[in-house]
């Protein structure tokens, strides 16, 4: 089982005993970092509600902003909706304050059941939904179930991993 499996397996248990978006956040949080660690990536930083303007971001781990629910509560197309329209301007003001490159930057909204992920599309200057392998999709459509997120997840826990090239990590 790969480090992505064992990670959405401790998600999905995480989100049947969770009852409150804080408890989700801190358990997604909690086994996100414990499989940061069993792959060796180094000097995980959490940011927890970071300030903007217009609200705050639930988390952040580099370049990945993290919208949490409760667990459930994405079963509503309007919650969805809502979660969705809430990380894009999370997106998009972490970018404009320079926390992070629009190019760079990937979204994450869950429940612990269902998910979506948002990326920046450079041919319409804007972030836009994505399924599971990075290919952008109708917003409609961009809730699929947890367990399907492998691939997704096993390429942001890599990319974490990756250092920039400076004389310090050298």
């Amino acid at each position: 089982m790969s480090s992505a499996e064992t990670f959405l397996r401790e998600v999905h248990d995480a989100a049947r005993t969770a009852r409150t978006e804080p408890e989700f956040a801190r358990l997604f949080l909690n086994a996100f970092e414990k499989t940061a660690k069993r792959i060796k990536v180094k000097d995980i930083e959490i940011r927890m509600e970071e300030r903007l303007v217009k609200g705050r971001t639930d988390a952040r781990i580099g370049y990945v902003v993290f919208e949490f629910e409760a667990p459930g509560k994405l079963d509503k197309t309007t919650e969805q909706d809502t979660s969705l329209g809430e990380l894009v301007g999370h997106l998009e003001e972490s970018v404009q304050k320079k926390v992070i490159q629009a190019e760079k930057s990937f979204g994450i909204v869950t429940d612990g059941r269902s998910i979506a992920f948002v990326e920046y599309d450079q041919a319409k200057n804007e972030f836009a939904t994505v399924d599971e392998y990075e290919r952008f999709i109708p917003r409609e459509g961009a809730y699929r179930p947890i367990g399907k997120s492998v691939v997704l997840f096993d390429r942001i826990l890599v990319g974490l991993s990756w250092r920039e090239l400076s004389p310090d990590n050298l």
